[in-house]
């Protein structure tokens, strides 16, 4: 069961119910209705899929089993009211956090106790109700929470390998998730100046900006006993020095289709004039564990006032530019 599905829980949600597992998908009412009554649409990377899964609007209606398994898909400042709105399942049930963001695991395990982290390092765009955009990348992680494997791990992970992910179990998801949220600090950049993530990695200004607000944050987690990891074979640092000298050649950007335009959650908020982002739960995190470490978080502050301003204003993507941002970064340094 997908619950909250945007475009990464129906993503997930369609490619499972493709490979022949039993899907319900939880999720808003604008595409439950046109999924129910015209199938979900999924487009891009793993090219063009057309199935019929079951949508609902509301936990309300949900015939729970004992067999279900939650991957709960939503946002993290979603995830209080969805988990209020799953408080009629069964407590036994395992519930997979496959959300940005360190938070979601502990607040779910307020309420289940079988709780596991969930990386996702694939990118997904909502194109309208009922049809995805299934962007780049097709990586997930799983892990029990807090540092543990266990047979529904293995379980979980060989479903999510059948639909067509590569998916890695590790003991030690929780720091693949930080490293994921260091990578995520960026969301608001290009949501500021209203650009996507191909176009900021081949430009140097951008790179060097967004190299150093992934080196702050670096800093203030490794000093909070933290050590963010990325995938296998791939260092945080290597990463971040990377960005200030490869160009439009990056690693990151390699064997993806041409023209293609990523443009993460936090750009999609301000476009949909949301009364949130997650950018709390990235930046706000490296912010609130560098006031209690005593250390300056001028590139991560900034990028955090600056949006938390814009959704009290509505505002659009593209309000500054990046000659603002490093103003602004410059002012309280």
């Amino acid at each position: 069961m997908v619950c909250g599905a945007g475009a990464i829980g129906m993503a997930m949600g369609g490619y499972l119910a493709s490979a022949g597992y039993r899907v319900l998908l939880l999720t808003r009412d604008s595409h439950a209705a046109k999924i129910a009554r015209d199938g979900l649409r999924i487009t891009g990377a793993a090219g063009d899929l057309h199935v019929a899964v079951p949508a609902l609007a509301s936990a309300a209606q949900i015939q729970w089993d004992a067999e279900d398994v939650l991957l709960l898909t939503s946002k993290s400042q979603d995830t209080s009211p969805l988990l209020l709105q799953l408080s009629s399942a069964p407590r036994s049930l395992p519930v997979f956090c496959f959300q940005n963001g360190i938070r979601n695991e502990e607040w779910a395990k307020r309420e289940f106790p079988h709780v596991y982290g969930g990386l996702v390092n694939f990118s997904a765009t909502v194109v309208g109700p009922g049809t995805v955009e299934h962007t780049r990348s097709d990586q997930l992680a799983v892990g029990r929470h807090p540092n543990s494997l266990d047979d529904t791990t293995g379980r979980v992970a060989e479903a999510l390998s059948r639909a067509g992910f590569q998916v890695t179990e590790d003991a030690e998801v929780m720091a693949w998730k930080w490293g994921k949220l260091i990578l995520n600090l960026n969301n608001a950049v290009y949501a500021l100046t209203d650009t996507w993530v191909e176009r900021a990695f081949s430009l140097p200004p951008y790179r060097a900006f967004m190299a150093e607000t992934m080196r702050e944050g670096v800093g203030v987690t490794r000093a909070g006993g933290i050590e963010p990891r990325m995938e296998p074979g791939s260092r945080i640092d290597a990463f971040i020095e990377s960005l200030e000298s490869a160009g439009s050649n990056h690693p990151a950007l390699q064997g993806e289709p041409g023209g293609s335009r990523t443009y993460p959650s936090t750009w999609q908020d301000l476009s949909r004039r949301r009364s949130g982002t997650e950018v709390p739960y990235f930046n706000g995190e490296v912010v609130e564990m560098g006031f209690e470490l005593g250390l300056p978080t001028p590139y991560n502050s900034t990028l955090l006032e600056l949006i938390r301003e814009a959704v009290e204003r509505s505002a659009a993507p593209g309000q500054y530019t990046l000659e603002d941002l490093e103003a602004t970064v410059r002012d309280k340094t």
